[in-house]
């Protein structure tokens, strides 16, 4: 998989652009962080947000991190510049202190707080700041089918997820907000938001994705290989379809879904790194 390797974004259209620190202005941090140059070889590869306000990511590319840490999708020309050694991998552990997030906070409230207190683990420790671009162009938007949604409702409840571990990559499709899989094996998903689907297309889209379908709650999503988008070519995998003509188009499983991918004009807020040090010392 290609995780973030573009190394320009295009300049059309830039209507606004700040430097910034990569961290919140509310200064959200972590209380205890180790971070860990992995050796060659190294094998362990998870991230994950899990409950009690940790953060932990073992053989985790910088780059990925970096994504991970602004809702970036993996794939992505929305993340840009830095050095080549921006891919090497790091075993990050990082704990919030005990009050900082609620016990009973949803899953995705917990992933949102622990992503502000990654901004400022990648300043305080990697000293990364970004030049981040707001940017028109065309983006491609869901909405619900005019019959309505085909849509499997997942068995669990946001309620279910409060102690639940979540993945913002690659991870276990039985887990809250947690895709897996792409266009080769197709995508599958037990408990996934419609913003979920959203953010983890972007990975395969030629154009950002966004949620416009208004639908709440969690949903089981599984769906068949579909053919890559122009610029999205991913060589085959062994067990993928032998032949493109037998997958259907993206936009074929989005109508499988009920609902239907319209390319439009927005806007999409790009990110360039500008400066990054190896980290400090643990």
């Amino acid at each position: 998989m290609n995780l973030l390797t573009k190394a320009a974004v295009a300049c059309a259209g830039i209507s606004f652009a700040s430097t910034i620190v990569a961290q919140s202005s509310e200064r959200l941090s972590f209380e205890v962080a180790s971070v860990k140059e992995c050796p060659a070889g190294y094998r362990d590869t998870r991230v994950q947000f899990l409950p009690g306000g940790r953060f932990v990511a073992k053989g985790i590319p910088l780059v990925v991190v970096i994504a991970i840490a602004y809702g970036l999708p993996l794939q992505s020309d929305r993340l840009a510049g830095g050095p080549d050694w921006i891919r090497t991998a790091y075993d990050i552990q990082a704990v919030a202190e005990q009050s900082a997030i609620a016990p009973e906070a949803p899953a995705t409230s917990r992933d949102r707080t622990l992503r502000l207190m990654l901004q400022t683990l990648l300043a305080d420790r990697f000293h990364l700041q970004l030049n981040r671009e707001t940017r028109e162009g065309l983006v491609y938007e869901i909405a619900v089918k005019n019959d309505g949604p085909r849509l499997k409702k997942s068995r669990l409840s946001e309620r279910d997820c409060i102690n639940a571990p979540t993945s913002p990559a690659p991870g276990d499709p039985a887990a809250c907000h947690t895709f897996a899989g792409g266009a080769m094996q197709g995508v599958r998903a037990g408990a996934a938001s419609m913003s979920d689907l959203a953010s983890w297309m972007l990975n395969w889209a030629d154009h950002p994705v966004i949620d416009r379908t208004g639908l709440e709650g969690l949903f089981d999503i599984q769906t068949e290989a579909w053919l890559p988008l122009r610029g999205k070519g991913v060589p085959p995998e062994p067990g993928s379809v032998a032949s493109d003509d037998a997958r259907p188009t993206l936009f074929q499983i989005f109508d499988r879904l009920g609902l239907k991918l319209e390319l439009k004009k927005g806007t999409v807020e790009t990110f360039v790194i500008t400066h990054v040090e190896r980290p400090t010392a643990n």
